[in-house]
């Protein structure tokens, strides 16, 4: 090896401190990034909003859009959750009213005042 054609350790130096550089802007440029999707995806689901309890069963209203295809007019999510299963339903406020269908088939009319808002909203 030609010790003329090898580049001099300042030169090195140089190199391996931009390179370390450009890792941290780009890990940087990353975590900025990652907290923006999860700040995003959190938007993107909706908070539980009001609650209802029995003695064994908790179902939750949230503000977000019903996700049980089988559903086309209640438009909001719902979660009924009974001895440790909880299904997927969807509900809408009618009046004085509260109407739900879940997952299994069940459908639900309880009176809207059955329900407290959830704590924080």
């Amino acid at each position: 090896m030609d010790p003329d054609k090898l580049l001099p350790l300042k030169t090195i130096g140089v190199i391996v401190g931009d390179f370390l550089a450009i890792i941290a802007v780009a890990i940087g440029l990353l975590l900025v990034l990652l907290v923006v999707a999860a700040v995003g995806a959190a938007a993107a689901f909706g908070a539980p909003i009001y609650e209802g309890r029995g003695d064994t069963v908790t179902v939750i209203l949230f503000d977000e859009p019903c996700a049980v295809a089988a559903v086309s007019n209640l438009p909001l999510r719902a979660t009924w959750a009974e001895r440790g299963k909880v299904y997927q339903g969807c509900y809408e406020f009618a009046g004085g009213w509260v109407v739900m269908y879940f997952e299994d088939r069940t459908v639900v009319l309880a009176p809207r005042e059955s329900f407290q808002p959830v704590s924080g909203t």
